[in-house]
């Protein structure tokens, strides 16, 4: 039986994967043992799906569970662990997770911003509360009208989508919004298309429920091969405008290839423009909605990067043909993010305040990004910045030489967090070794500090 206590400071999922793995280690689960589904876990010990998912990856990652096709994941046969043996290498791991703690991280380079619009928040938060009666009369099943009409014009002003409000449906974020469009394009037991590398998060969820065709970007981004047999894939996920992991932006002559080719074999592209406002040395990439003109684009963006990933809102955007289809498949569905929220949201983008904070977060992620550029160009010339200038991270390449256990445990020791792309590789990469490096959580007075650890670490 798993247990989690949500009074403990030990992540959920970390809670979820030792309680799975004592219990395949003392044999209470046996090999061959199917696990429950994520959805039903995660609804069984209300946790997100997400927080499942990453304790079974990490169970995968380890070799206990195995992913099975069209089913969920069943648990390996293990070699017997002296229970002595066991117990010597739990209180092996409590020492070192005791001298990670006493050593603190001093700074952690994720990708999660440092300046939420705290004032802006409460501002139209109490602005809100005071018309409750009003607030509440704006619920509709695809979201608030008020806020999918501002953000249809500003979408139209910053990305040049082209929609009505009607095409807009409010979510709980990304995998909120793969899923309904998973449910929509009926893509259960069908073929999806993702690019290699892929966002983790939406490679796991188009996983649980398709068949993935993994292909190889280039320079200029993802292209269907001639082998591949276009006609079973029913969608492709991209990330177009700021490719992720890599950075690279899909060329103009791509783009319209992708569009011919989703209009030739009656497939869609799954759009998910996830930070294109962050651009520092031109203006942001149009987005690939902006130039289809025969209704094959699903657009989804959320304001996790923009405001803060702890509101949970996204949006995405249909063609007009599936709004119909939409209707129908989802008669009973209502849009679950709080009523609040959307119209806070909504305020702050009818007032100009979210063009301001955009504005505001651009400026402060280029100082960082700059100073980072310059100071990391400078201290190993082993060290390439492979993409920079957008975005609210650094691509760095390491000698293949490396491993990443190396060059992550180094900088930890000095006090610094960073992230492997690795993750969202889902075929072995043998190139190279890429690190992240955040730009948004950082403060600019500390970042001179930091390339200094990283310099006594990887020099």
């Amino acid at each position: 039986m798993i247990y989690i206590d949500k009074n403990s400071k030990e992540p959920y999922y970390l809670q979820i994967y030792n309680n799975i793995l004592d219990d395949i280690i003392s044999g209470k689960i046996v090999a061959g043992t199917k696990l429950m589904g994520s959805r039903t876990l995660s609804e069984k010990l209300e946790v997100s799906r997400n927080t499942v998912n990453s304790a079974y990856a990490q169970l995968e990652a380890e070799g206990y569970i195995e992913s099975k096709k069209g089913s969920n994941f069943e648990v390996l046969n293990i070699p017997k662990i002296n229970k002595a043996n066991r117990e010597d290498f739990k209180e092996e791991e409590i020492k070192n997770k005791t001298k990670i703690k006493n050593n603190s991280m001093v700074f952690d380079l994720h990708f999660s911003n440092n300046l939420f619009p705290k004032a802006k928040w409460r501002k139209y938060s109490l602005e809100a509360l005071n018309n409750y009666e009003e607030v509440c009369n704006l619920k509709n099943e695809k979201g608030s009208v008020f806020l999918r009409n501002e953000l249809r014009k500003y979408l139209y002003e910053s990305r040049g989508v082209n929609c009505s409000e009607n095409q807009i449906i409010i979510t709980n974020g990304l995998q909120d919004s793969l899923q309904l469009i998973i449910n929509l394009l009926e893509l259960n037991n069908g073929t999806v298309a993702v690019e290699e590398p892929c966002y983790h998060d939406a490679y796991s969820i188009f996983e649980e429920s398709s068949n993935i065709e993994k292909i190889l970007i280039d320079k200029e981004g993802i292209k269907i091969p001639e082998e591949v047999i276009s006609e079973k894939i029913k969608a492709i996920y991209t990330t177009p405008s700021h490719q992720f992991p890599t950075g690279i932006v899909m060329s103009i002559k791509r783009r319209y290839e992708l569009l011919k080719w989703a209009e030739k074999n009656n497939s869609y592209i799954i759009e998910d423009d996830y930070d294109s406002e962050f651009t520092y040395y031109t203006k942001p990439i149009p987005s690939l909605q902006s130039i289809d003109e025969n209704n094959r684009v699903i657009y989804l963006g959320t304001f996790s990067k923009s405001i803060s990933p702890a509101i949970r809102m996204g949006y995405v955007i249909l063609p007009k043909y599936l709004v119909e289809k939409y209707k129908e498949k989802t008669n009973k569905y209502n849009c679950s993010v709080s009523l609040i929220d959307q119209y806070i949201v909504a305020r702050f983008i009818e007032s100009g305040d979210y063009k301001r904070h955009i504005r505001k977060l651009c400026v402060s992620f280029k100082k960082n990004h700059d100073l980072f550029v310059k100071k990391l160009s400078k201290f190993n010339s082993e060290i390439k910045i492979l993409k920079s200038g957008a975005g609210i991270w650094i691509l760095l390449e390491f000698p293949k030489e490396k491993s990443y256990e190396e060059i992550l445990t180094s900088a930890e020791k000095q006090g610094v967090k960073v992230y492997t792309s690795k993750g969202n590789w889902h075929q072995e990469n043998k190139e190279s070794k890429l690190i992240l490096i955040g730009l948004a959580h950082i403060k600019y007075k500390d970042i001179e500090n930091c390339i200094e650890r990283l310099k006594k670490a990887w020099t």
